[in-house]
């Protein structure tokens, strides 16, 4: 929190000594940006306080492409990348819906980041398994890595790192949540970019 928290602070501090000179339109925006990374990043951390305690969610039978197609509307107005849905089936399973959300979010999330200028989100089920994937077309993930983004603070050096501003934790949020929910997580390769593949039980009912 320390990064967001000294930028924000040293912005209002200028803005206070020297109100004369503060270009409230220049200023304006970047302090706005770094109050709501800031939001994120304790959002996130909340999250992750909860998922050490005992884990009290919400489980019953939920829509799963109801939860993507929503998250993918909501992503839509606030990234300028071609979000492409076309393969996404119905998948219900057993879950938190407001969980489950949350995986959907933080991988849009992750992929608006890198992406150049494509997304595509696929859902469907194969042998008993939901299985949702983000896919974008930036640089990728080496295979080195890919275990390891899922871990907390992870923040990847060179491409996949550019002007991202991440916490790194949201894959770890996303990981952590689809364990909850007994399913697994990886990353594959996209040419270009990276495929992240989640695939967590599905049920009938």
């Amino acid at each position: 929190m320390r990064s967001p928290l000294s930028s924000l602070h040293t912005q209002l501090e200028v803005a206070v000594r020297h109100p004369g000179s503060a270009d409230r339109a220049t200023r304006g925006p970047a302090l706005v940006e770094e109050s709501e990374r800031l939001s994120r990043l304790v959002d996130d951390l909340v999250r992750l306080a909860r998922l050490d305690a005992p884990p009290r969610l919400c489980m019953r039978p939920v829509d799963l492409d109801e939860i993507v197609f929503r998250e993918v509307r909501h992503a839509r107005r606030h990234a300028s990348v071609v979000f492409d849905q076309g393969a996404v089936s119905a998948a219900r399973v057993y879950g938190d819906g407001d969980a489950l959300a949350r995986v959907v979010r933080n991988l849009l999330d992750n992929a608006i980041r890198y992406a150049d200028r494509r997304i595509e989100v696929s859902l469907g089920v194969r042998d008993r398994a939901a299985h949702l994937v983000v896919a974008d077309d930036g640089p990728g993930i080496p295979v080195a890595d890919r275990r390891r983004v899922f871990d907390r603070f992870t923040r990847l050096d060179g491409a996949r790192a550019r002007g991202t501003g991440g916490s790194g934790l949201g894959l770890a949020i996303v990981r952590d949540l689809v364990v909850v929910h007994h399913g697994r997580i990886g990353i594959e390769d996209n040419a270009p970019g990276a495929r992240i593949v989640v695939r967590i039980p599905a049920t009938d009912h």
